[in-house]
């Protein structure tokens, strides 16, 4: 939520200065919910999607199926190939994107007001109508594998790696959303599907909008765009759903020498495990992730 707050804040000031910025919160007729900030002055507006759970939401044994699904989205949907898709993009000056992290699968639209309808059309297509052409999934497998084989030569993602692993275990934190060689080269079609299934669904979605759009054109929009998507996805990792265990276990780096600079004197191993359940944002590993951490995704 605090990302979606952020996002129209940021878009916010760049508009003309006034007294006030009104978010209005809009409900839909199908109950989907939506923060927005309307700037009837400007010609186009901007949409932004977030289905929570991402590629942390990857079954068991098929790491990096939801980010390979996520880079389908935009090769091909409906009646058309990844060329037409792209081409369609193009005549309507309509900017799509999709992005996929381990804590969300993230959508960013930004259109003309005159083309809204045809935009959104072309997006409702790409959500809910992927084609996932075997020529467009080797096409961006060969991508990602060529990712990965890069990242295990690189000695920053080498030591990042081993870091996520100490830490979060057999948690999808403790590996790369990208997948390994093995796992990515193994996915199928039904797979993708199965990924899709997963992660784009109407109860992991958060929706903010900023620009020429009114409250009840963005509800019309909304369910429109989103109403045929399954109304729930797979369970959450850090639930514990999908055979991930998402426990706090700081023992792990307890006897690091990391570990060891990072943790506060005095605290014994039960002791510290009561405080991070206690206290998790102030949890010394959460102070390492912070301090090491270097903003990728993967």
């Amino acid at each position: 939520m605090r990302v979606f707050l952020a996002l129209i804040m940021t878009v916010a000031l760049a508009l003309p200065a006034r007294a006030e910025v009104d978010i209005q919160e809009v409900t839909s007729i199908g109950g989907l919910t939506a923060w927005l900030v309307e700037e009837p002055s400007i010609p186009f507006a901007a949409v932004e999607i977030r289905f929570r759970g991402g590629a942390s939401l990857d079954a068991p044994g098929k790491r990096g199926a939801i980010n390979l699904m996520t880079a389908l989205l935009e090769e091909g949907a409906g009646d058309m190939d990844a060329r037409a898709f792209v081409r369609a993009k193009e005549e309507l000056a309509t900017t799509l994107s999709f992005d996929a992290s381990n804590d969300a699968v993230s959508v960013s639209a930004r259109f003309l007001t005159e083309n809204r309808a045809e935009s959104m059309a072309l997006l409702k297509a790409a959500l809910t109508q992927p084609r996932f052409d075997p020529e467009a999934i080797e096409r961006v497998r060969g991508q990602v594998q060529s990712i990965i084989s890069s990242d295990l030569k690189d000695p920053n993602d080498i030591a990042r790696q081993t870091f996520r692993e100490l830490v979060f275990g057999d948690h999808p934190y403790g590996s790369s959303l990208n997948g390994t060689e093995a796992s990515v080269a193994a996915l199928t079609r039904d797979d993708l599907l199965a990924a899709h299934r997963a992660v784009l669904a109407q109860d992991r979605v958060y929706i903010s909008a900023v620009g020429d759009i009114t409250p009840d054109e963005l509800g019309v929009l909304m369910d429109d765009l989103l109403g045929d998507l399954p109304e729930t996805g797979a369970p959450s990792a850090r639930a514990g759903g999908g055979g991930h265990s998402a426990r706090c276990d700081s023992s792990r780096l307890r006897d690091t020498a990391i570990g060891r600079h990072f943790w506060p004197a005095g605290y014994q191993a039960k002791r510290s495990g009561l405080f991070c359940r206690r206290h998790p944002q102030s949890c010394p590993w959460r102070r390492i992730v912070r301090k090491s951490s270097d903003g990728r995704g993967a």
